[in-house]
C-alpha cells in the first residue's frame, strides 16, 4: 500500500493555521535521497507546491506532507516512489528533509492549473491593463532546479559576473525583498534567468514579454505585486522566450559552452570555443525539459500603465489615454446622449505642424507630449452625442471620457464616418480600405448633465423634451434631416417611457408627442421614406383628431405614393377640421390634380410604347 510517513523534528514556530486546499506553499527541501541519486552530493533547494493541483510537477507526497505542516515546521518525509511521479526513478523509497517556509492563498490563472498566481502586495484602484497597453513592470523569472545534475546542466546559463537578463538591465531587488528565497548565483536552487527593473514601457501583446507573464500582468492592478508559478507547456513557452537568442540565432552570451570550456574561465588558457548548432539544439531541449518538469517562478510588480480600452471588443475602436480626467469612471462620464463641449483633431490635420510628415517617415504616431501640446491649440467645439454629428468611432469613445481627459482614439474606416457621410455613400460602391486606421486626439471639456427621467418632475421633463425637439428643428432647417430625425426619435422614446402621471401631466406629454410625430413625418418625407411618414402622421392624428398638420402631412406622403384618392380625403379632412386653412387645402388639391394628370399621361405613354397600335 502506498505510504507517506512524517516524523517531526521541530515544532512550528507559531500557531498559524495549517495549509488549506488551494494554498501555495514554499518548502525548503534538503537531502533528497532517491535510490538513483545516492552517489550524488546532498542538494538543497526550494520547492513551490500548489496544494490540490492534479497537474503539479512535484511529488504528491509533498502536497500531502504540506497539508499537515505549519509555517516554520521542519520534518522528515519518507514515501514510496509510487508517490513520486518522477520519470526514471525505480522502486524503493525516498527520504527528504522538509521545512515549510511560507504559505499563502493562490489560484489558477484563467482557470489553468499550470499557472498559479499568489498575491504579494495589494494593488490600487480597479483598472487592469489589457492587450495594447503600455506597461511598466518589474519582473524576475527564476528556473526551479532540484538536482545536482540539473545544476550542472544549467551552468552555461550563468555568466561570470551576473545571471542572464533578457534586456540587459539590472532588476530592482528591493521590490521583491521578502517575497521568498532567491538563490545566489552558483548555488543549488532557483536560477534567475531573466529580470527587468521596469524603468521602460513595454506593450502588452507585441512579444516584449512572455505570454504567461502577460497574462499575469493583465490580472494585476496598479502597484500590485504577485508571484506566478508555472509548469509544463507554460514553463516551456516562457523558457523559449528567455532563450530566443539561442533558439533563433545561436551564439551570444547565453550559448552553451563546449566541453572544453567547462570550469572557471580564469583557469582557461584559451577562450572557449563556440558550440556547434547540434550542441546548441541539444542544450536548448534539455533546458526546456527541465523548465517543463520543475517549473518557473515569475515575480512581478506593476509600476504603472497607460490604459487602453477596446470599445467594440473587436479592436475596431480603441482608446489610449494620454491624460487622466476628473471624477470617477463611469459615473462621471457622458454615458447618455447629450450635448458636449470638446476639442479634437484628426491626425490627417496635423500636417500644419509637420507632424504627419514625421509619422510617414518614422511609421510611428507623434509622442504623447506632442499630441497634448497640439490639442491645447485647438478651438472648442460643441456637438451632440448620439446624433451622428461626430464620426461613429469618435462618438462611441467620447461617451467613455471623463471631463478633462485626453485620449487617442483609433478606429477602422467602418467607424470613421459621420451620419451624413454614411448617407452619401452609395450602396453599390464597395468600401475603400476597410482596414485603414483613422486616429483622433480628443479632449472632453464638459458636457450637459442629462435630466434623470426616472426621478425628475414632469414639468422639468417637458422642458428637456422641448430642448431636444428644438435642437432637431435647427438641424431640419439646415437640411440635416437624418440628424434631426435622430433627435426627434430620442425625445419621443423618452416620452413613451413615462408612466404614472396625472391627467394634466398626461395631456402635456400627449401634446409633446404629437409635435414629435409631426416633425418625424416631415423628416421622413424629406428622406423619401413615405411609409414611415404615414405612420407618424397617423399617430399624431390618433393623439389629436383635430391635428390639421397630421392630415396634411399624411396627404403629402400618400400623394407621393400615387395614392391620390386617399390623399384627397386627408386634404378634405384638414379643411373640415379647420375651415381657416381652406385656401391651403385648395392649393394642395390643385397640386394633387396636376400631379395626378401628369402621372396618367406618363402611364398612357408607357402603355402606348409597350402596345403600339397597328
Amino acid at each position: 500500500m502506498e505510504q507517506c510517513e512524517r516524523k517531526d523534528e521541530n515544532e512550528g514556530r507559531n500557531d498559524e493555521e495549517e495549509v488549506l486546499e488551494g494554498d501555495v506553499v514554499v518548502l525548503k527541501v534538503k537531502s533528497c535521497c532517491y535510490p538513483s541519486e545516492r552517489e550524488e552530493e546532498e542538494t538543497e533547494t526550494v520547492a513551490h507546491v500548489f496544494v490540490g493541483s492534479s497537474e503539479s510537477c512535484h511529488p504528491k507526497a509533498l502536497q500531502r506532507a504540506a497539508r499537515s505542516m505549519r509555517v516554520g515546521e521542519r520534518a522528515l518525509v519518507r514515501w514510496k516512489t509510487e508517490w513520486n511521479g518522477d520519470e526514471g526513478v525505480g522502486g524503493g523509497s525516498a527520504v527528504i528533509d522538509v521545512q515549510l517556509l511560507h504559505r499563502g492563498p493562490g489560484h489558477p490563472l484563467l482557470g489553468n492549473e499550470w499557472e498559479i498566481k499568489t498575491k504579494q502586495e495589494e494593488g490600487e484602484g480597479w483598472r487592469t491593463p489589457s492587450k495594447g497597453c503600455q506597461v511598466r513592470v518589474a519582473y524576475r523569472i527564476q528556473l526551479v532546479v532540484t538536482r545536482k545534475s540539473e545544476i550542472n546542466l544549467l551552468d552555461p546559463l550563468r555568466t561570470k559576473e551576473e545571471p542572464i537578463q533578457h534586456d540587459g538591465r539590472e532588476a530592482t531587488a528591493e521590490k521583491f525583498k521578502g517575497w521568498g528565497l532567491q538563490r545566489n548565483r552558483g548555488e543549488s536552487g532557483n536560477f534567475i534567468v531573466s529580470q527587468s527593473s521596469g524603468n521602460d514601457c513595454v506593450c502588452l501583446g507585441d512579444g516584449s514579454l512572455p505570454r504567461p507573464l502577460e497574462r499575469l500582468v493583465e490580472s494585476m492592478r496598479m502597484q500590485e505585486g504577485a508571484t506566478l508559478f508555472i509548469f509544463g507547456e507554460s514553463a516551456m513557452e516562457t523558457m523559449k522566450w528567455v532563450m530566443r537568442d539561442i533558439l533563433d540565432h545561436g551564439g551570444g552570451k547565453c550559448s552553451p559552452r563546449s566541453s572544453t570550456a567547462q570550469g572557471d574561465l580564469k583557469d582557461q588558457t584559451h577562450p572557449p570555443q563556440p558550440a556547434s548548432p547540434s550542441m546548441e539544439a541539444s542544450f536548448a531541449t534539455n533546458v526546456l525539459n527541465v523548465a517543463a518538469k520543475r517549473g518557473l517562478i515569475i515575480d512581478a510588480f506593476l509600476e504603472g500603465f497607460i490604459p487602453v480600452r477596446d470599445v467594440t471588443g473587436t479592436g475596431e475602436v480603441v482608446m489610449q489615454q494620454l491624460r487622466t480626467g476628473q471624477g470617477e469612471f463611469p459615473s462621471d462620464c457622458p454615458l447618455e446622449d447629450c450635448d458636449v463641449k470638446l476639442r479634437f483633431v484628426p491626425f490627417s490635420n496635423l500636417d500644419v505642424e509637420g507632424l504627419s510628415q514625421t509619422r510617414e517617415k518614422t511609421g510611428m504616431d507623434p509622442s504623447p507630449e506632442v499630441m497634448l501640446d497640439m490639442i491645447e491649440k485647438m478651438e472648442f467645439q460643441e456637438a451632440c452625442l448620439g446624433a451622428g454629428e461626430l464620426p461613429q468611432g469618435l462618438d462611441m469613445a467620447v461617451h467613455l471620457l471623463l471631463p478633462g481627459e485626453v485620449s487617442k482614439v483609433s478606429c477602422t474606416s467602418k467607424f470613421a464616418k459621420t451620419a451624413d457621410e454614411i448617407l452619401m455613400q452609395t450602396h453599390h460602391a464597395p468600401e475603400q480600405h476597410p482596414k485603414l486606421e483613422m486616429s483622433w486626439v480628443v479632449e472632453l471639456v464638459s458636457f450637459e448633465k442629462p435630466v434623470n427621467w426616472y426621478s425628475a418632475e414632469v414639468p422639468e421633463l417637458m422642458q428637456d423634451a422641448q430642448r431636444g425637439r428644438e435642437k432637431g428643428n435647427k438641424l431640419f432647417k439646415l437640411g440635416k434631416h437624418h440628424l434631426a430625425k435622430v433627435r426627434y426619435e430620442k425625445t419621443l422614446g423618452k416620452l413613451n417611457g413615462l408612466r404614472g402621471m396625472s391627467e394634466e401631466e398626461a395631456e402635456l406629454v400627449s401634446t409633446e408627442k404629437v409635435l414629435c410625430h409631426l416633425n418625424l413625418a416631415a423628416c421622413f418625407i424629406q428622406l423619401q421614406e413615405f411609409g414611415s411618414a404615414i405612420q407618424h402622421s397617423t399617430k399624431a392624428i390618433e393623439f389629436d383628431p383635430s391635428c390639421v398638420k397630421g392630415y396634411f402631412r399624411r396627404g403629402q406622403a400618400l400623394a407621393l405614393l400615387n395614392e391620390y384618392d386617399r390623399a384627397r380625403e386627408d386634404y378634405q379632412a384638414a379643411a373640415d377640421v379647420d375651415p381657416d386653412c381652406k385656401s391651403d387645402v385648395e392649393a394642395a388639391l390643385k397640386k394633387l390634380a396636376v400631379r395626378e394628370r401628369a402621372a396618367l399621361a406618363s402611364a398612357r405613354q408607357d402603355f402606348t410604347f409597350a402596345f403600339p397600335t397597328r
